[in-house]
């Protein structure tokens, strides 16, 4: 077999491992793809050095061995989880089925004016929904009180304050 025909059988077979994957992931299948990864991972040790490929099956070989990279780590990640559970929110968003979903309901308690979202009125059923007021004081009476040189500061007071602080440095 030429280089070309290598490349494109360990294209062919990384593409057919991805499905095979994801397949796996998917539930139907009880065992992982480790004959096609195996294959994957033999043509990609075969052509580590790249000292008889021309520079475009060079970069074609390198575009493959970063994408096989990529979903090597992706998997294993998924790997992990289907064999924990989930341990964090985000572990939800890689979609792994087959995982009990009251494993990653929140624990905590959901704080903030509105509550409506069903998991947080699931959690806290207890909770008497109320409007969210805000209660202003009214300016002018405490004007009233206190007088109106003193809220706006025109009695020169603070002002005879700092140059006494300061030695008179008028």
């Amino acid at each position: 077999m030429t280089i070309d025909e290598e490349l494109n059988l360990l294209d062919s077979s990384l593409r057919r491992l991805k499905i095979e994957y994801e397949i796996y992931f998917s539930n139907p299948s009880k065992k992982p793809p480790s004959d096609i990864e195996w294959k994957v991972l033999s043509l990609l040790r075969k052509f580590s050095d790249g000292s008889r490929m021309s520079f475009t099956q060079r970069f074609r070989y390198n575009e493959m061995a970063q994408r096989y990279a990529i979903y090597s780590d992706l998997w294993r990640k998924k790997s992990r989880i289907r064999e924990e559970g989930y341990r964090r929110p985000q572990d939800a968003l890689l979609s792994i089925q087959g995982v009990r979903e009251e494993e990653h309901e929140p624990e905590h308690k959901v704080y903030g004016v509105g509550q409506a979202g069903g998991t947080a009125a699931a959690a806290a059923p207890a909770i008497e929904e109320r409007p969210f007021t805000v209660q202003c004081s009214d300016v002018s009476e405490r004007r009233a009180r206190t007088g109106t040189q003193a809220l706006s500061g025109t009695d020169g007071s603070k002002e005879e304050g700092w140059r006494e602080r300061l030695g008179n440095s008028r």
